[in-house]
């Protein structure tokens, strides 16, 4: 059976990161759209409240974005290691499969 690579290791920590920074950013946003229907709008001169409100919905989609990468590449990473296992596997079961002659 093959252990874990270093690449395995790496694209684990690399979903992780993404999810993590992906449910950072949906925080952040959900943060400043409570800020903005709780306390009063500062705006500068000649901005809109609207487009505090559409930073914020455009970092929450990102966050969604981002944290759906990281679990595609969570599943990619495993999908990989598995195909990695099931050819060891393979190649194990056939090397072992010649006559072996025992007295």
């Amino acid at each position: 059976m093959a252990s874990p690579s270093r690449g395995d290791r790496l694209r684990d920590v690399l979903a992780l990161v993404l999810v993590v920074g992906g449910i950072g950013l949906v925080l952040l946003s959900n943060s400043g759209m409570h800020r903005l229907a709780t306390q009063p709008i500062v705006v500068a001169h000649g901005e809109w409240a609207m487009a505090q409100y559409e930073h914020y919905r455009r970092l929450g989609m990102l966050g969604y974005i981002v944290a759906l990468a990281g679990i595609a590449t969570g599943i990619w990473s495993y999908l990989h290691l598995a195909r990695a296992r099931q050819a060891s596997a393979e190649a194990g079961a056939e090397a072992g499969a010649g006559p072996t002659a025992q007295v």
